[in-house]
């Protein structure tokens, strides 16, 4: 009796969890300011889950796509390797009510995901208000 209980708990152990990891940070930095000044927000988020893994990136200036962006600089295109997201060229994406938009970068699977940057960063909370 205790073989078999022992053999259903070690084989729950090795078989019966997910596994789901992640990390993400991001942050916002900038003021209002006159002239050129204002908001500048950004952030990034990478993680695994199962045997899929992502890194994305955003940047905003001024409630808009910077036209000069400071840190998403990449210049892979879409479907070529990356091992981040960084690397990949940067998409412009916008709300979906109001005009602002934002900046993001997306790498999926080792792969640059343009078509998917939006979706993965949207935050409407940070860049649509």
């Amino acid at each position: 009796m205790k073989r078999i209980f022992f053999a259903v708990v070690v084989a729950c152990l090795v078989g019966c969890g997910g596994g789901n990891s992640g990390s993400s940070s991001g942050g916002n930095s900038g003021g209002n300011g006159s002239g050129n000044g204002g908001n500048t927000s950004g952030g990034s988020t990478s993680g695994t889950t199962g045997s899929s893994s992502s890194d994305s990136n955003t940047e905003q200036v001024n409630g808009g796509c910077p036209s000069n962006p400071s840190n998403l600089t990449g210049s892979k295109s879409d479907g070529e390797s990356c091992s981040a997201s960084t690397e990949c060229q940067p998409t412009c994406c916008s709300c979906s009510s109001g005009s602002n938009q934002w900046l993001a970068v997306y790498c999926l699977n080792g792969k640059c995901n343009s078509s998917g940057a939006c979706s993965a960063t949207r935050d409407d909370s940070s860049f649509c208000q």
